[in-house]
């Protein structure tokens, strides 16, 4: 009795975590693609993330359109990749950032759905300014009681949570749509650090 409890327990566990094809369920809206594996490497990132630039930036009906894309950072949840891209031929460069979350369909089983988010080159920067800026005005704030003291800004349509203090360890809460993702300090701070390296500023 024991034996057939555990395989049925096993079944159940695995039918719940196994890959579903996006064409078995109407994908929602917000969602580029649906992949079942947990952690997305930089290059599966910059793999899926050709088609949003040549669908979403470049925009091209006919012609020929350039661009570079080139990760920056991933961080170690395989939640959010950063990435930079240059399309010369609009004179047109920037910051994508890639979300990856958990989902769950009506049947209840797991997905891990994924969408692209284009934050042009000086608004990208304005950004870093602005992170930098809530962080250290109100460093003494978060370091106060690190478990519950939190501060948060919202930048366009994503909100930013800062919390655990404002120091080179401390994460980022991001909040884009239905996506809830940890952005750690280290790629964080990798990020802008070549971001502004590859743009000059």
């Amino acid at each position: 009795m024991k034996k057939i409890l555990f395989i049925y327990l096993l079944i159940l566990t695995f039918n719940s975590y196994s890959q579903i094809a996006s064409s078995m369920y109407t994908p929602r809206p917000f969602l580029f693609g649906f992949f079942g594996a947990k952690a997305y490497s930089k290059e599966i990132s910059v793999y899926k993330a050709k088609s949003f630039v040549i669908n979403n930036i470049l925009g091209l009906k006919d012609g020929i359109g350039r661009f570079e894309l080139e990760a920056l950072a991933a961080s170690s949840s395989g939640e959010l990749t950063s990435m930079i891209y240059n399309c010369p031929d609009i004179n047109r460069s920037g910051l994508i950032l890639g979300f990856y979350n958990d989902f769950w369909n009506d049947n209840g089983v797991t997905y891990q759905g994924y969408k692209f988010k284009d934050i042009p080159k000086d608004k990208a920067i304005e950004l870093f300014e602005k992170l930098n800026s809530i962080g250290e005005d109100n460093a003494q704030y978060l370091k106060q009681n690190t478990s519950t003291s939190n501060v948060s800004f919202t930048f366009e349509d994503i909100t930013f949570l800062l919390y655990k203090g404002w120091s080179a360890g401390s994460p980022i809460r991001v909040f884009w749509g239905d996506f809830d993702v940890d952005w750690q300090a280290h790629a964080y701070n990798i990020t802008e650090e070549r971001f502004r390296k590859k743009t000059n500023n």
